[in-house]
C-alpha cells in the first residue's frame, strides 16, 4: 500500500474485539453497519500493516451510531488498556514507566510518540505539561479535515486518554476542552487524583 493517511491494523483490530466487551451483540451490529467489502478488509487486516484510516473512520462511525457516545469511549478505553500490552505499544510503556513512574502524566508524555507509531500522516499530539503534577494537555493538530468534521474521531479521544487513569490505578477525568474540525485541532484536559 502506497503512502497516505493510515492507522496500524492492529487499531482497527482492538477496537473491534473491545466491541463485544463493552456490550454483547455490539460487535455484530457495528460490523453489519458495514459495507461487504469493508467488514471483509477490516476483519482480516494484519496488526502491523496499515489500515487507511477512512476505513478506520467508518468502523469508528458505524460504533458511535449503534453503541451511542458514552459507550463508543468505553469501546476506546477498553481498546487502549489491551493495546498498551501489544507489542507495538509495550515497550515504549515499559521504558516509560520505568524513566518517569506509573502516573498518567507518564502516560500523556508518551502520547505523542505513540500517535508517530500507530498512524500516519494524521496530525500531531502535543503533551503539554501543566502545573503540577495531577494535570497535563493533550493537543492534536493538523488532523485531516475530512475526517474530522463529525467529531466522532475527537470523542472517541477521550476514551483513549481516560485508559491513562485504570493503566495507572487512579481516577481522574477528561474534558476535551475545545474541538474544531474545521481546522483538525482538538485540546484535551486530564486532571486526576
Amino acid at each position: 500500500m502506497g503512502k497516505g493517511t493510515a492507522i496500524r491494523g492492529a487499531m482497527t483490530r482492538d477496537f473491534i474485539a473491545a466491541l463485544e466487551q463493552v456490550q454483547a451483540g455490539l460487535k455484530d451490529s457495528v460490523l453489519r453497519q458495514l459495507d461487504p467489502d469493508l467488514r471483509g478488509e477490516v476483519e482480516s487486516v494484519v496488526g502491523i500493516g496499515w489500515l487507511p484510516f477512512e476505513k478506520h473512520s467508518a468502523v469508528n462511525e458505524a460504533a458511535r451510531k449503534v453503541a451511542g457516545d458514552r459507550a463508543f469511549q468505553e469501546v476506546w478505553r477498553r481498546t487502549m488498556l489491551r493495546t498498551f500490552q501489544q507489542p507495538l505499544l509495550k515497550p515504549i510503556v515499559d521504558g516509560g514507566v520505568r524513566v518517569f513512574g506509573l502516573s498518567p502524566r507518564t502516560f500523556a508524555r508518551l502520547t505523542p510518540t505513540a500517535w508517530g507509531l500507530i498512524s500516519r500522516d494524521a496530525g500531531d499530539l502535543l503533551f503539554e505539561a501543566q502545573s503540577g503534577e495531577q494535570s497535563a494537555r493533550l493537543s492534536l493538530r493538523n488532523f485531516p479535515l475530512a475526517l474530522a468534521t463529525s467529531g466522532t474521531f475527537f470523542l472517541g479521544m477521550v476514551g483513549v486518554f481516560e485508559a491513562f487513569f485504570e493503566a495507572t490505578g487512579t481516577h481522574g477525568q477528561v474534558v476535551l476542552a475545545q474541538q474544531v474540525p474545521a481546522e483538525g485541532r482538538a485540546v484535551y484536559e486530564l486532571s486526576w487524583q
